[in-house]
């Protein structure tokens, strides 16, 4: 299907035995047929900050008006905003913004943040603030792994996907105590498949999509009535780093491999 330059809807048909058409679609009323600008002006201003932002991805001459506009912007509601700011301050002398940056009270612009105060949508992030401190400086010291856990560990499970997802990663990681027993006993439980899709950006679309065709979404729907439970495969993947025999007892084994 294409768009013409006179306006008009172009497509074919056909195929498989069919007979093969072709279809010129054009309006006729009384509404406005002017062209009319289809980019999307949602979140335009979002993007020029980001913009702004990224202009001073590089280091200043006089960091002075990048670091007040990188701090105004270190906490603010939109992810993609708050790493460009991040990235602003990272590329700036650390002595002209490290004490700032350590004052702030906005809890979405804080090293250290209280889980219990945030949001779904929050804690996710600091977990995934966690996750990667893990993989970019390396296995830490057994204390620091040890607070971690205390931290982490009396959120999980939390109910919600992504965040019981990324809460086992961060918790095996650390080696949470009785982290494999609480996993391998999960992967005993159904979770609601509902959300469990990346064909879609919801399970109620994905329904709607399959609709439209009987012949072919009949086939895909009932696959994915009998789809696998995406959170116990990756619990069951998450476990398979733990190589350390004091940590599974023989019903953790039996579970796992009952499983698998």
């Amino acid at each position: 299907m294409t768009i013409g330059k006179d306006g008009a809807i172009y497509f074919a048909v056909g195929g498989r035995g069919g007979q093969s058409e072709l279809y010129r679609v054009t309006y006729t009323g009384t509404e406005s047929t002017d062209p009319i600008d289809a980019r999307n002006a949602a979140g335009a201003a979002e993007r020029a900050l980001r913009q702004k932002l990224e202009a001073f991805h590089a280091p200043q001459a006089d960091p002075a008006a990048a670091i007040a506009l990188a701090l105004e912007h270190l906490g603010s509601p939109d992810r993609f905003i708050r790493y460009a700011a991040r990235i602003v301050l990272e590329h700036q002398p650390v002595q002209q913004w490290q004490a700032k940056a350590l004052a702030q009270t906005n809890p979405a612009a804080l090293i250290s943040v209280d889980p219990a105060s945030l949001d779904a949508a929050g804690r996710l992030d600091l977990v995934r603030a966690y996750e990667l401190s893990l993989i970019r400086l390396g296995e830490p010291s057994a204390e620091t792994k040890a607070a971690i856990a205390e931290k982490f560990s009396p959120l999980f499970p939390a109910g919600n996907l992504e965040l019981d997802r990324a809460l086992s990663s961060l918790l095996v990681a650390v080696r949470a105590p009785g982290m494999v027993s609480k996993l391998v006993g999960l992967l005993a439980t159904e979770n609601d498949a509902s959300g469990q899709t990346n064909l879609a950006p919801s399970e109620a679309d994905l329904k709607r999509l399959l609709k439209r065709n009987d012949r072919y979404g009949s086939a895909v729907a009932g696959t994915l009535d009998n789809r696998t439970d995406l959170l116990q495969i990756h619990y069951a993947y998450v476990l398979r780093t733990v190589n350390e025999k004091d940590l599974w007892s023989l019903a953790d084994r039996k579970g796992y491999f009952a499983w698998l």
